[in-house]
């Protein structure tokens, strides 16, 4: 985590380019557009992004997953996040998982029991899809995490206070 590094546009493009699956495309896309941390993003159900009907207007991780049991204010889900979980949607319809409790990113070993993967399994879909992209360095999910806070900085004209809220941080020596 300390040693991930922030990606380039051009990196993240690369990795959106070598990512076909459905789901792994979702994960890349959320980590990209949210900032939420890997376990956060593990803790998630279908019914936090879909009311049953249609896709939510926002995420919001439940407290008890939050890192200190801090909540974050709900994200906006960016329009090329949603075309993503939309597809991802569409997967788990067809095959019949499209239900409130079943974890969001179905872990790949799902076949007898439905379970979410765990942050370092998400952390290997992230790493596997930088290796096809030939993406060389510490690259994991925190990286996302980097980049989103790199570009709330060159957005907000370098102000720190609003970084930390777009983080979530309660100490804003955490952002520095």
């Amino acid at each position: 985590m300390g040693r991930c590094r922030p990606l380039s546009t051009d990196e993240i493009e690369s990795m959106k380019a070598h990512c076909h699956d459905p789901r792994d495309r979702a994960i890349l896309s959320f980590f990209e557009r949210t900032a939420y941390r890997a376990a956060e993003t593990a803790s998630l159900k279908v019914k936090d992004i879909w009311d049953g009907h249609q896709l939510r207007d926002r995420v919001q991780v439940r407290k008890s997953a939050m890192k200190k049991g801090v909540g974050r204010r709900p994200i906006p889900l960016h329009s090329e996040l949603r075309q993503a979980l939309v597809c991802w949607l569409m997967q788990l319809q067809q095959s019949g998982l499209l239900k409130p409790d079943t974890p969001l990113w179905l872990s790949r070993k799902h076949k007898t029991k439905l379970y979410g993967p765990a942050r370092e399994s998400l952390w290997r879909v992230i790493k596997g899809i930088a290796t096809k992209a030939g993406i060389e360095g510490h690259v994991g999910c925190h990286s996302f995490r980097k980049t989103f806070a790199l570009r709330a900085w060159e957005h907000s004209n370098h102000n720190i206070l609003k970084v930390q809220e777009a983080l979530g941080h309660q100490e804003v020596s955490s952002t520095q």
